[in-house]
């Protein structure tokens, strides 16, 4: 959290206000809500002349994956800037950008298992590892993918209930057998 205001301590401690009360008291004027103590120990090691921070310019790689997985309608005019920035940037990440993006048309519009087949080939010879691994995986299981690709009907809820069941079973873990969780899912529905 600190790590967003290095430029503007760093400007501060080159002005004179060494004073880590008042920096704190500006800090969260501007919106910081980390804890005094963090921005002691910085100025602390500042007094002792180690060398500033710099403010960090990485994108934080949780933020590109939720940008290369949001539907490109919902990233507003900045975050769709920065995206493009870093496809440019990256050629690697404009090719996983295309990918993902024909991955999940394939899969809200139920494009079908011959379309699944080229996308699965096309991301095999892409070289982006993660994407082959996830490709690999698709492959195990390809006739259950290709019928989540194709038909209308989901084991969603099946798959819901279990998790409850399942659930309800941990919950009362050694205390009761079958007639107790029985009367537990059905009071819990």
């Amino acid at each position: 959290m600190l790590r967003r205001c290095y430029g503007y301590l760093n400007q501060r401690w080159q002005e004179g206000c060494q004073d880590g009360a008042i920096l704190f008291v500006e800090l969260q004027a501007q919106g910081y809500r980390g804890s005094a103590r963090t921005l002691r120990r910085y100025l602390t090691s500042l007094r002792q002349g180690q060398p500033t921070c710099q403010p960090s310019s990485v994108v934080p790689p949780r933020t590109v994956a939720g940008l290369l997985l949001r539907h490109p309608d919902q990233l507003s005019p900045s975050e769709g800037d920065l995206l493009e920035r870093l496809c440019q940037r990256c050629p690697d990440l404009a090719l996983a950008r295309q990918l993902v993006q024909a991955f999940a048309e394939l899969v809200c519009e139920r494009q079908g298992g011959g379309i699944l087949q080229r996308w699965l080939d096309e991301v095999t010879k892409c070289g982006i590892q993660p994407l082959v691994w996830f490709a690999a995986g698709l492959r195990k299981d390809l006739a259950a993918v290709t019928a989540g690709v194709t038909l209308p009907w989901s084991s969603g809820v099946v798959e819901g209930h279990n998790t409850r069941i399942k659930l309800i079973k941990r919950m009362m873990y050694g205390r009761g057998r079958f007639d107790l969780l029985k009367k537990r899912v059905l009071l819990a529905g």
